[in-house]
């Protein structure tokens, strides 16, 4: 084999390599993206979660406050 063969059968063989490791890197991209987009869900869900529970509380702290008003004045 010449010179000139070998060289091109390593470079065949390093962009063969590039690109298995490419497809590697890409499918592991694919899935940390889908597990970003898993996590902002839950995120998104626990922030309702979280600002309904504080608006439950408020109302709750409301009626609690009235009833001691009506109470005093009673």
């Amino acid at each position: 084999m010449a010179q000139n063969e070998k060289v091109l059968a390593t470079f065949q063989t390093r962009v063969r390599q590039m690109i298995l490791r490419f497809q590697e890197v890409k499918k592991e991209n694919e899935e940390l993206y889908a597990m970003v987009e898993e996590n902002e869900q839950k995120i998104a869900r626990l922030e309702a979660e979280l600002a309904q529970k504080e608006r439950d509380y408020q109302r709750s702290e409301e009626r609690r406050v009235g009833k001691e008003c009506r109470s005093r004045w009673s």
